[in-house]
């Protein structure tokens, strides 16, 4: 797997664990509803397009996702889960049962050193 594919597995990776935090009633049919708005560039950054295909930069893929959960209740359980946070993590965001599990933060280190991100994903078991 190359580092591209890497980055493009994080970043569908990060959109799923976005949809199961909002607690689906079928996380492939919200996959389904908002596959036509979402991108991943090639940095692993998610981001949302209108509805022609331009990037709409003026709206994060989590205010879009509280969008869709506000616009499409029937997708959803409950009341959808605010996600997100600035904090940085304390472990190793790639490794599984780490607490501080974390794809966008893994992608963030992918980008800003990786050289770190390397090391910490071999130490997770993954190959970079």
């Amino acid at each position: 797997m190359n580092t591209n594919e890497i980055i493009r597995d994080l970043g569908i990776r990060l959109i799923r664990a976005e949809i199961k935090a909002r607690q689906p009633k079928d996380a492939k049919a919200v996959e389904d509803a908002i596959a036509t708005r979402i991108r991943i560039d090639n940095i692993g950054n998610v981001y949302v397009v209108d509805t022609d295909g331009n990037r709409d930069d003026a709206k994060s893929f989590e205010q879009f996702m509280n969008e869709v959960a506000t616009d499409r209740p029937e997708l959803f359980q409950g009341r959808p889960v605010a996600t997100g946070g600035k904090t940085p993590p304390v472990g190793n965001p790639f490794k599984r049962n780490d607490p501080a599990y974390n794809l966008t933060a893994a992608t963030k280190i992918l980008r800003e050193d990786p050289e770190t991100a390397k090391r910490l994903a071999y130490e997770a078991g993954i190959q970079l």
